[in-house]
């Protein structure tokens, strides 16, 4: 079984007391503040970042963002046709002099990917005071990001890297991981068409537990973070976030943002994709057989930080939505 949600439980007092404490951050101002987007791999961020960026308007609705230039993406695959990448502005409403970006949004569709590829939160963290150094770094930023199921997040980011995909050192700066980094590869450039259980056995494989390290406080202080501090600290940095969405749920992680930010309103709804990569592989076979099971179990080990941490934002993540009154 992929989902299991008997443990969700909905603690609608205690979700009062964390927007009580947290109220200030609901109060987006986009003269002011500004909205960062956390994009962990193979999450389906690409897809939401697009969507927000397109479909976004005010209350009064006039579009939030707008589009302003269009540029060609290299392809790993040559016999690939170019895609073409479009970067969106989301602009403030009153122009602040000392505000030299201007814009409420950042994201890959706004500032491409200006603090290194994939940056963790504590790289984001960082990174932002060198695009808005005037704001408040404790104040001023809103950081969202999606969480996905760490099954189906793996299996996409396997079947993404045996495309022949690389981020290691194409990062911003170095820290931790890129000192003490060792490729799973030998004699190429990448590992296109590694199999699942190569991809598995490798240990140095970032892709294992790659939403807890993200979310964590890990990465440039360089000190070797346990297990269980870095899984503590991905718990209390997601629960601090005023919204994350959810993969599985995004039509209703659409009306809890609408609900969180009420300055917005999206023109049109979220669709749910249940044909992903992801989804292909695991319906290869209505009948799940040993192989396949001992391979799915063997994903959910290495991930087992993601893992609770999903259990972890899912019950969250229904809090909220119950908290609302979206269901």
């Amino acid at each position: 079984m992929i989902f299991d949600f008997n443990a969700i439980s909905f603690t609608k007092s205690l979700l009062s007391k964390i927007l009580i404490d947290n109220s200030k951050r609901l109060n987006f101002d986009l003269n002011k503040n500004v909205l960062v987007f956390l994009h962990i791999q193979k999450t389906g961020g690409s897809d939401f970042d697009r969507f927000l960026t397109k479909n976004l308007a005010l209350n009064d609705e006039k579009k939030a963002c707008r589009f302003v230039a269009e540029t060609e993406i290299a392809q790993m695959n040559f016999n690939k046709k170019i895609k073409k990448f479009k970067k969106y502005r989301c602009d403030r409403l009153v122009e602040n002099d000392q505000d030299e970006n201007q814009s409420w949004y950042f994201s890959r569709q706004t500032f491409g990917w200006a603090c290194g590829l994939h940056a963790s939160l504590s790289q984001l963290k960082l990174c932002m005071s060198r695009f808005y150094p005037e704001l408040d770094p404790l104040e001023d930023f809103f950081f969202f990001t999606i969480i996905r199921h760490p099954v189906k997040r793996y299996i996409s980011e396997w079947k993404h890297v045996s495309r022949g995909a690389t981020w290691i050192r194409k990062n911003d700066g170095t820290n931790c991981i890129t000192e003490n980094y060792k490729n799973c590869f030998r004699g190429s450039e990448n590992w296109g068409n590694v199999t699942l259980e190569d991809f598995m056995s490798c240990e140095f494989n970032l892709a294992n537990n790659r939403q807890t390290r993200m979310l964590s406080n890990f990465g440039y202080d360089c000190d070797r973070k346990m297990d269980e501090s870095m899984l503590e600290d991905a718990k209390k940095n997601l629960e601090a976030m005023s919204f994350f969405a959810l993969n599985e749920f995004q039509y209703l992680s659409q009306k809890l943002f609408e609900k969180m930010f009420d300055t917005f309103k999206f023109t049109r709804d979220l669709t749910q994709s249940n044909s992903t990569i992801a989804d292909v592989f695991l319906n290869e076979s209505r009948t799940i057989n040993e192989q396949k099971h001992n391979l799915l179990k063997r994903i959910e080990e290495l991930n087992s930080m993601d893992m609770d941490l999903y259990k972890f934002a899912i019950n969250l993540f229904f809090e909220r939505l119950n908290y609302y009154e979206i269901i």
